[in-house]
């Protein structure tokens, strides 16, 4: 069989090991990957809170220091954007987001925002972020609060405040998806994935921190979904179906 990501790696298919099933959709038309999985407690809270960036093709995220929720209409010029430190996605963990950088689990502090606990159960978010877009132009984000784990509430400007947008992105809509994608220039979002219980690979093109010391190098690969282990062996004829000495990792 086989799959494609297209001209420039600009497309990502999905790939079902059982059926064949594939479904190949554009890798190039969105900066933002925010989580529809649930939060699942205590075992996996992040899950539910990642916010991943399109860093392979342009989209860059930076937090602004000592910003809060009430500094997100304090008005930029580019010169302060330069000096700040870019955050990056793992890509090893796919709960890891950029936007996850400086959590601390242990107190419910998913970088973006903290879990305000009863009675609203809320995260809250508490932190201003600066999305440098492919073609160089900026924008200021905040993630305005995650309602009951069901609801997204985000808002993102010109730094100059100008063009102020406002989304709402029900986790319910998108049930039994691992995320949808947000364009930061068209304002939609979009709905790529196939159900998560429909797929097992991910060929795509991705930002790899492991190739250069330091910094991010696009790749093209195959990524595992949730849920689905792997195990790896060298050495073995191909027509060996023996893996019962295996040890099966999740991703």
């Amino acid at each position: 069989d086989s799959a494609t990501t297209s001209y420039q790696n600009k497309d990502m298919t999905f790939y079902n090991l059982l059926t064949g099933q594939k479904t190949t959709v554009s890798n190039d038309d969105w900066h933002m990957a925010i989580s529809m999985r649930p939060s699942l407690f205590p075992s996996n809270t992040l899950q539910g809170t990642t916010i991943r960036m399109n860093e392979a093709f342009g989209a860059k995220a930076y937090q602004v220091p000592g910003f809060t929720a009430d500094s997100f209409n304090v008005v930029f010029d580019t010169s302060s954007f330069q000096v700040l430190q870019k955050l990056n996605d793992s890509d090893s963990l796919l709960d890891l987001g950029a936007l996850n950088a400086g959590l601390n689990i242990g107190v419910f502090n998913y970088g973006w925002g903290v879990y305000a606990g009863p009675p609203t159960h809320n995260v809250v978010g508490n932190k201003v972020y600066l999305i440098e877009l492919p073609g160089g132009g900026i924008k200021k984000f905040m993630v305005q609060d995650l309602v009951r784990d069901t609801a997204w509430n985000i808002k993102y400007a010109n730094l100059d405040n100008s063009n102020l947008q406002t989304l709402n992105i029900s986790k319910k809509a998108y049930s039994g998806k691992n995320f949808v994608y947000v364009n930061l220039i068209d304002n939609q979002i979009h709905d790529k994935e196939p159900l998560s219980n429909n797929w097992d690979l991910q060929f795509l093109k991705y930002a790899a921190t492991d190739v250069q010391a330091g910094s991010i190098v696009p790749q093209v690969g195959v990524w595992v979904n949730k849920g689905v282990t792997v195990a790896e062996r060298r050495g073995v004829d191909v027509a060996d179906n023996n893996y019962s000495s295996l040890q099966f990792q999740p991703a």
